[in-house]
């Protein structure tokens, strides 16, 4: 585990961008099923969060993703006896 490091052609690592500060969403997908879904203020406690959820949740996707403000977000879904009602 660690950084997401290719090398390139000079022999030099390429790392991941690093985060824009800001809101972000952290998600644990089961799926196309969000399982856990974190709101970070900050970047930095997104990057923690997500690198905690990663070790924790070795077969899953993690995802560290902009969060969009309320007006921009989807509408809440719930489940009922199986079917999804919007």
């Amino acid at each position: 585990m660690g950084h997401d490091q290719r090398s390139q052609a000079a022999g030099q690592a390429v790392t991941a961008a690093p985060l824009l500060d800001g809101p972000r969403r952290v998600r644990v997908w089961l799926g196309e099923h969000p399982i856990i879904d974190y709101p970070a203020l900050a970047a930095t406690k997104a990057a923690a969060f997500e690198a905690a959820l990663k070790a924790q949740f070795r077969s899953h996707r993690v995802t560290n993703d902009p969060d969009p403000g309320p007006d921009e977000r989807p509408a809440p879904t719930s489940v009922r006896q199986g079917a999804v009602v919007t």
